[in-house]
């Protein structure tokens, strides 16, 4: 292998040709555009509007969200990779500001739809192309009792920007800056943990030592990040309605709560048969005694370099 080769990276041309493409501000105008459109046409209208009227609203709909979602990706993807870049840093936020202001016109719909009695909506679904969009409809009508008033919903995707998505940020954009320092060696928060998959227990114990030692430098600011998202989360689950934690998340992936539950409940039943005996197991094919963290990725001693590589992408 050469050395000083190019670590991969998102390759997003397909998207924009960098943070300067000028199609990027011609997008964001007609992702403003299309929700207003979206609100002009159609507030206040929608018990009213025939099927194809209203194909034309979720065809205009669907549009827009995949243009925001194009925009936002790629805002995301250059971030995710630069975030000791102040220009790639200050894109994402613009964009994230930009798109939840442009996006507020459009929240109307989901609340209106949800209003509309089950006779409508099946009455659109006599149209063919209508009914193409039956999973998505369904999709929104399964959250109508967890909905706000308008104005409510309005300040939620306001405030996403300065709540939980700011922390999370803080949290993504700290722990990228994060340096730890093994045998003199400078690593990032990716680099070092690759030393836990190294055969040699000496660098794992040294690796694993010196981000528990950044871990509790930083611990009070990730407390505070922790705490934060989750009372964030527990207030809007509150106001929602939402029984669970985990409801809004089960909802969305469309399990039911006791489903999870008992998969939760089965796990834990066999950490002792599984878990437990593996890293047992594991413990004494690595002739120690009993397992610490630092070894709970490193390869068996028996397995060749092709076993190795398949055991460190399981």
């Amino acid at each position: 292998m050469k050395k000083n080769n190019p670590l991969p990276a998102w390759d997003l041309s397909d998207l924009y040709k960098s943070i300067k493409d000028p199609q990027i501000n011609k997008d964001l105008e007609a992702y403003k555009k299309n929700a207003l459109s979206l609100q002009k046409k159609y507030k206040g209208k929608l018990e009213k509007l025939s099927a194809k009227e209203f194909l034309s609203a979720l065809k205009l709909l669907e549009k827009n969200s995949v243009l925001g979602g194009k925009l936002g990706g790629f805002a995301y993807l250059n971030m995710s990779t630069q975030m000791k870049n102040p220009e790639a840093m200050i894109f994402y936020q613009n964009m994230s500001e930009k798109l939840t202001d442009y996006a507020k016109p459009t929240v109307f719909f989901s609340l209106e739809l949800n209003k509309l009695p089950e006779s409508k909506i099946n009455e659109w679904f006599k149209n063919k192309e209508v009914a193409f969009y039956k999973p998505f409809i369904k999709r929104v009508r399964k959250y109508k009792k967890y909905e706000l008033s308008e104005k409510e919903e309005e300040l939620l995707l306001e405030k996403s920007v300065t709540s939980s998505e700011a922390w999370v940020r803080l949290y993504e954009e700290t722990s990228s800056r994060l340096t730890y320092t093994v045998d003199g060696k400078k690593y990032n928060d990716a680099e070092i943990s690759k030393l836990l998959l190294d055969k040699n227990a000496d660098v794992r114990h040294k690796a694993g030592f010196e981000m528990n030692r950044i871990a509790k430098e930083n611990a009070p600011l990730f407390t505070l990040i922790y705490n934060m998202v989750m009372k964030d989360k527990a207030i809007e689950d509150k106001k929602r309605g939402f029984k669970k934690p985990v409801s809004a998340r089960n909802m969305a992936e469309d399990v039911k709560d006791e489903v999870v539950d008992t998969l939760s409940k089965t796990v834990k039943d066999n950490y002792k048969n599984i878990a437990h005996r593996f890293y047992k197991l594991k413990a004494k094919w690595l002739g120690l005694k009993k397992i610490s963290y630092w070894d709970r990725n490193a390869p068996l001693p028996f397995l060749g370099r092709s076993c190795q590589n398949r055991f460190k992408r399981l």
